[in-house]
């Protein structure tokens, strides 16, 4: 398919509208020449132009398409009339409405096919939804989606909690519908359909909602909060209390990224005291999975936690709890013997019960090929571009430059973009296109 991109805009206040949005989604994807390849949550929304009618439930879809947009719009116009539209009432109930919003950045002016949609600016019930997936979008003539939104308000826009709907059940994966919270069976899902993993480092709620606005897959509460946030030398002094502390903060500012949280430095050193450090992070910090440092002696305690259900993610390579040891923030596994040991560390984690593998200052060869070897996820940082997904601490990619040394993996992402959730999209989408990591962030 030779791809453009369009973005449409769903409704519908009759006959079960949830239902009406969902059939309508998997009749788009199932169309010829029509992808469905982003969807933002589902709002409800009161009526606009005729207020005397039922509420409205409404969202955007980002479709690809070889399709002219004379094509689509009558693709939209035949899914309409399969679910029963009337258009006896201007502005009235429907059981379903498609307006095409954007088509590239196509200007036209016919009576017939109107690009950009006319009233898309004054519509609190698009710009919400649009803004979710495409914040910095800009709208021929109008400006980026962001402005305009913050022109107008979301007065009258309520986001919905619902059950993953038909597109989610035909399993789509995290980029492809955004509606269902991420799981751990959905990132080995998604390495095994070669979708790229995002991954950041977050401390507050605030930055949770933008960064699950953006749609990143997980958020990791990191004990780099020692360094970017308590000004501290390492991670060490990091504590259990801490770590609770900025999890239950970030939980309540997510509904889509899977949530997890790092275990501090000697919490997991024994297996028993491994047990009461997630059961603090999962009850009060209200983490989805919890991170160590380590295999070897660390082993058993990955074991002890996933026979009892708790998801672990290792992290091998340079292991920040360990600078001690390793004598500084080195790259590890350049030496044959260091690169045969964490090969072996690594079947060894995901044997112990794993489910994801954070791969820190690694070779990129050695990388890859570690994350070959795994049926589990590998997130890489310094890593290069060939693990399964990529995390970075948020104040590195907002170009936050503290008292330590900027390590060569990093990116500002603030740098050329508007905004802070900008920032978080332009990574989400580098990553996600195997744009980032480039060379120049990786080693050899």
């Amino acid at each position: 398919m030779d791809a453009r991109q369009a973005f449409i805009g769903l409704g519908s206040n009759l006959d079960d509208p949830v239902a009406q949005l969902d059939r309508a989604l998997a009749a788009l994807d199932a169309g010829a020449g029509i992808r469905v390849a982003g969807v933002s949550s589902f709002y409800r929304t009161e009526p606009w132009g005729d207020t005397a009618q039922p509420a409205f439930v409404n969202a955007v879809a980002r479709l690809e398409t070889s399709l002219s947009p004379e094509a689509l719009l009558d693709a939209l116009v035949s899914i309409e009339t399969a679910a029963g539209r009337s258009r006896a009432r201007r502005w009235g109930p429907r059981t379903l409405d498609l307006d095409l919003l954007v088509f590239d950045d196509l200007c036209s002016d016919d009576p017939g096919l109107t690009l950009p949609h006319p009233r898309l600016h004054e519509r609190a019930f698009v710009l919400v939804p649009l803004a979710e997936l495409a914040p910095t979008l800009e709208i021929p003539g109008r400006g980026p989606v962001r402005e305009l939104l913050a022109g107008i308000g979301d007065a009258g826009v309520e986001r919905l909690i619902r059950q993953p709907g038909i597109l989610e059940k035909r399993g789509m994966s995290t980029t492809e519908a955004r509606t269902a919270p991420v799981s751990v069976p959905r990132l080995r899902k998604m390495k095994s359909e070669g979708q790229r993993i995002t991954m950041l480092t977050c401390y507050d709620a605030t930055f949770a909602l933008a960064m699950d606005r953006a749609g990143v897959d997980t958020v990791l509460v990191g004990d780099s909060l020692g360094m970017v946030v308590q000004g501290r030398d390492s991670t060490l002094p990091v504590t259990v209390d801490h770590i609770v502390y900025h999890s239950a903060a970030v939980a309540r500012g997510l509904t889509h990224a899977l949530l997890v949280a790092d275990m501090p430095f000697l919490s997991y050193a024994m297996p028993e005291r491994a047990l009461d450090t997630a059961h603090r992070l999962m009850g009060e910090g209200g983490a989805a999975m919890v991170k160590l440092e380590g295999a070897g002696p660390m082993l058993e305690s990955i074991r002890v936690l996933a026979e009892r259900d708790v998801p672990v993610c290792a992290h091998l390579g340079l292991t920040p709890q360990s600078v001690m040891k390793l004598g500084g923030f080195r790259v590890q596994g350049r030496e044959e013997a260091a690169a045969g040991r964490l090969r072996a560390d690594a079947l060894a984690v995901q044997e112990a019960g794993a489910a994801m593998l954070v791969l820190e200052c690694v070779p990129r060869a050695l990388a890859a090929e570690v994350t070959r070897s795994l049926d589990i996820p590998v997130i890489g940082i310094g890593a290069g571009v060939g693990c399964d997904g990529q995390v970075l601490v948020m104040h590195d990619l907002l170009g936050l430059r503290g008292p330590h040394r900027t390590p060569r993996f990093v990116k500002d992402f603030l740098a050329g973009t508007d905004s802070i959730e900008g920032a978080f999209s332009a990574y989400l989408q580098a990553v996600r296109e195997g744009r980032f990591p480039a060379e120049e962030h990786g080693f050899d």
